[in-house]
């Protein structure tokens, strides 16, 4: 325990995200606040990871101080980091010798999470916390994974189990079955939907076409192909409108085409 003496002596910042104190001597010392009852710790990455665009991971964690706590913990994630990241909440069991969090990363590109960094918090959590209007009852059903689960979804549970039991894994097959036409099954489907319909709203403005932009002569054959892919895949549709844009080739990082469209003469009259 610091005395306030000592604190306004020897202390000179205090990191309530890290729960760090630094001295006058740059020395590094953690610190607890309270009892049990009130007692936070750090939850630390245990060793160096790489987490893929758009990928949800449990990680292994460390938790300096984490036999202070009660018997189970509320870990939640800090705020204010700039990597793309989100610590998903959640319950703990303190006296279990792993612990493991959910990390996603939302962005586009790879995260790197380095052993040591502080990604979240753990304080002690009791029944009192527990409000029963946020409780909901599942109603359990008779499941096989290996009968219901759709072959396009193997990759991705295997993958998303590398860290559970086999009991986690049969509920996150249960998961996975359940929504499983929420998971994309081939690019060609991502981004569609027939539970919505939509209308661009132009007002009075009158009909506009573009005019014609020729694409270089060694990407005609491309443009035809990606055209005819997309037409035979129910992607897009012939239509007779009075409105046209061009259309803008742009080549992914792995050289394949993806076919855009410019609509700014659109954008400017909505």
């Amino acid at each position: 325990m610091f005395g306030q003496d000592f604190s306004l002596k020897q202390v000179s910042k205090v990191n309530y995200q890290q729960i760090v104190l630094y001295t006058i001597h740059n020395q590094e010392i953690q610190y607890w606040i309270g009892g049990k009852a009130t007692m936070i710790c750090r939850v630390e990455i245990k060793d160096n990871m790489t987490i893929p665009p758009m990928t949800s991971t449990m990680l292994p964690l460390e938790m300096p101080g984490v036999n202070y706590l009660t018997e189970y913990g509320f870990t939640e994630g800090t705020t204010g980091t700039a990597k793309s990241t989100l610590t998903t909440p959640g319950n703990i069991n303190t006296q279990d010798q792993a612990h493991f969090v959910n990390v996603v990363n939302y962005g586009e590109n790879d995260v790197k999470l380095y052993k040591k960094e502080t990604i979240g918090t753990c304080k002690s959590y009791t029944e009192n916390d527990l409000k029963s209007e946020h409780i909901r009852t599942l109603q359990k059903e008779s499941f096989t994974a290996s009968e219901e689960i759709p072959e396009h979804l193997f990759d991705l549970l295997k993958r998303s189990s590398t860290y559970l039991n086999e009991n986690q894994r049969q509920q996150l097959s249960r998961i996975h079955s359940q929504y499983q036409n929420v998971f994309s099954r081939t690019d060609d489907d991502i981004g569609r939907t027939d539970l919505v319909t939509h209308r661009i709203n132009t007002g009075n403005t009158i009909s506009f076409r573009q005019r014609s932009r020729r694409l270089p002569l060694g990407k005609h054959d491309m443009e035809k192909s990606e055209v005819n892919r997309m037409l035979d895949k129910g992607i897009i549709e012939t239509s007779s409108s009075p409105r046209a844009s061009n259309i803008v080739l742009v080549m992914k990082k792995n050289g394949s085409p993806r076919c855009c469209i410019d609509y700014r003469i659109l954008n400017d009259v909505t």
